[in-house]
């Protein structure tokens, strides 16, 4: 009775053991896919606006400030109102924004704001099937 109940123990411990490890491999992977993708992102912007090196350096220092900045101001203001916190991210958008368009000529600026254009009309097109498809959904359902 005694090695069962310590038998059913290690498998318990095994199973939480396997389980938490494979929850830190999927963080892991799912870490460096964001991470590829957003290499994807930056590689095709760069190409599309034509970056100089120097450009391209700033522009990656810019983005690795924001995020930083971005992940304070979450944790900083995570109990504070939405609408204070959504001002605060706005501005901080602003800000980053405001210092990428500073490095980019007037005709990359150009070619940055139909970039950005294309992509927000992208992520409603998203936001708006993935809507049908709940209502879709919803409509089998009652």
């Amino acid at each position: 009775m005694k090695n069962l109940k310590t038998g059913m123990k290690f498998f318990v411990l095994m199973a939480i053991f396997f389980a938490s490890s494979n929850v830190k491999a999927q963080e892991n992977e799912s870490m460096e896919k964001r991470k590829e993708m957003a290499e994807h992102r930056f590689k095709e912007l760069s190409d599309r606006l034509q970056l100089t090196p120097d450009q391209q350096t700033k522009f990656r220092a810019i983005a690795k400030e924001n995020r930083m900045e971005m992940k304070q101001l979450r944790e900083s203001k995570k109990d504070a109102p939405k609408e204070e916190r959504k001002a605060a991210i706005m501005a901080q958008f602003k800000k980053a924004n405001d210092q990428v368009n500073a490095i980019l000529t007037p005709k990359q600026l150009e070619l940055f704001t139909q970039y950005k254009a294309e992509k927000k009309a992208e992520r409603e097109k998203k936001m708006k099937e993935k809507h049908q498809e709940m209502e879709g959904m919803h409509d089998g359902l009652f």
